[in-house]
Formats: C-alpha cells, sequence, structure tokens
C-alpha cells in the first residue's frame, strides 16, 4: 500500500506528506489517524516540519505534553510555526 512508499524509500519528506494525508484523510487517501502520526513519528528524525505536524495534531488533542515535545524539537531547528506555537504553551501555562 501507500504506507511503504515513504517508509521503504526511506525519504523523511514523503513520510512526512503521507503521514500528513493519513491523519487528516486527503488526496482520496482513507483517514486514518494511527498510521498518520506512525508516519510522522518515523519523518521528524529527518523533517522539522514533521515535528510541527505532530505537535499540531497533539495541540488539536488537548495532549499537552506531547505538543511541547514536539513543538519544542521543531522550534530548536528554526521551524517558526512551532516557535509561535511553543510561546503559546508557555503563555498559556500548558505542557510546560
Amino acid at each position: 500500500g501507500q504506507m511503504g512508499i515513504g517508509d521503504s524509500c526511506g525519504r523523511g519528506r514523503s513520510q512526512s506528506w503521507l503521514g500528513m494525508m493519513y491523519r487528516d484523510g486527503d488526496e482520496g487517501v482513507v483517514q486514518d489517524v494511527e498510521t498518520g502520526l506512525e508516519l510522522l513519528e518515523k519523518a521528524e528524525i529527518k523533517v522539522i516540519d514533521a515535528l510541527d505536524v505532530l505537535g499540531r495534531h497533539y495541540y488539536e488533542t488537548e495532549e499537552y505534553e506531547n505538543r511541547v515535545s514536539h513543538w519544542e524539537k521543531a522550534a530548536a531547528q528554526g521551524q517558526p510555526n512551532a516557535q509561535f506555537g511553543l510561546g503559546i504553551c508557555y503563555h498559556d501555562g500548558r505542557g510546560v
């Protein structure tokens, strides 16, 4: 299936995009949040944008510690959305 494409190539960016597609059910892919998060977790090693997407997912699900953990990693690498999101976490006192 499609999951094997990004996984077998070992390309973080393809894992990241597939993860987002599965998580959100985009581009004709049947929504599968668990598979999407699994792909994003694998991609996070290589792609800071995957860290941001994971942070946003955990923001939406109110899993504060997971959100901060991923956004801290991405923010440290200069990802602007993660820096902004992390600032909100500190402002609101959630997960920090």
